[in-house]
């Protein structure tokens, strides 16, 4: 893998800003009679191009390695959650062992 793609940084040009004249909204290609999907498009320009195969590749590489980092993340919480909910009821117990002794 490349390393601006390891990055997340993509090589593609930054998104031209969006037209002064939004009265022209055509539907997006992939859309189908069911769908709510639309382009906005300028007059005179086509709408740019779905994204290819690379960059998709790319994007789910990325959403797979956050999931995982969430997972772990948690995982670890948790253990942290029931290393000091066990301590404090070793700690309840030894106070309640006490009192009744006492």
């Amino acid at each position: 893998m490349e390393p601006a793609a390891a990055a997340g940084e993509s090589r593609d040009p930054p998104p031209s800003p969006p037209p002064e004249d939004l009265s022209t909204v055509e539907p997006s290609p992939s859309s189908s009679s069911s769908s709510f999907a639309t382009a906005v498009v300028a007059p005179g320009t086509q709408a740019p191009a779905p994204p290819g195969a690379r960059e998709v590749a790319a994007a789910m590489e990325a959403v797979e390695r956050d999931a995982s980092a969430i997972a772990e993340s948690y995982a670890s919480l948790f253990a942290s959650l029931r290393v000091a909910l066990s301590n404090h009821l070793k700690h309840l117990r030894k106070e309640i062992n006490t009192s009744i002794r006492a």
